[in-house]
């Protein structure tokens, strides 16, 4: 586990005391607990499942540590403890090896990004390796005047930030649950904007305390596409 930030470590703690006590946590929980953004949670939460340490989504009370979790805590001096599940493979890829999709992302009105891994794309060896990569199946049409289809696999390098011109996939906390969108990022005097590529859509918006909803999870660097 030296791979991971004290934040992460953190919210696997809070996960074990709670599984130890009967009760896995919500978001919402863990977000009050720690004194952090539920968009933060989420964020952590989504790289602490691509690690194999945690499965859930947050929902229904459904976040638990995996054998994985605990096995590797006990190694690390974490003392993790609790129900676990059976870990999932990890999404953290190196270039050679095949590029996990995740779920399906949307390119009109935002959807629940639901991580949910429905197979691998072998063309990690086609991208640079300076971060790890995933891949989203693109939904809705609000980025075709970019060349993103929908249908289309969108390869994406995770990383917390991004450059006005970068087309970015984010998450929009909505209460306990995220929403994720694929669009141009943004910045003006009043917050950050993410737009779309067609005339038909309205940009999103985020300023003042709408800024705590927005979590980048990545830049996208490339697409596939099915014929």
């Amino acid at each position: 586990m030296a791979d991971l930030n004290p934040t992460q470590r953190a919210i696997l703690m809070a996960i074990s005391k709670a599984a130890g006590a009967g009760m896995p946590p919500t978001v919402r929980e863990l977000a009050d607990q720690l004194d952090m953004k539920r968009s933060t949670v989420h964020y952590h939460l989504l790289a602490l499942r691509r690690a194999g340490y945690v499965s859930g989504e947050g929902r229904h009370r459904d976040i638990a540590l995996t054998d994985a979790a605990l096995g590797a805590s006990s190694k690390s001096g974490l003392r993790l403890a609790g129900r676990s599940t059976p870990a999932r493979a990890s999404s953290a890829i190196e270039p050679s090896s095949g590029i996990p999709i995740l779920g399906k992302v949307a390119a009109g009105t935002p959807i629940l990004a639901a991580e949910n891994h429905i197979g691998e794309l072998s063309l990690g060896a086609m991208f640079d390796g300076k971060g790890p990569l995933f891949a989203l199946e693109v939904t809705g049409d609000s980025m075709i005047d970019d060349g993103i289809h929908e249908g289309d696999y969108a390869i994406v390098r995770q990383q917390p930030t991004a450059i006005p011109g970068d087309t970015v996939i984010a998450m929009i906390a909505d209460g306990e649950e995220g929403e994720a969108t694929i669009k141009r990022y943004r910045k003006d005097r009043n917050g950050v904007v993410l737009e779309p590529a067609n005339a038909s859509y309205r940009p999103l918006r985020f300023e003042g305390a709408d800024l705590d909803r927005l979590v980048i999870l990545g830049k996208l660097i490339g697409l596939v596409r099915k014929v």
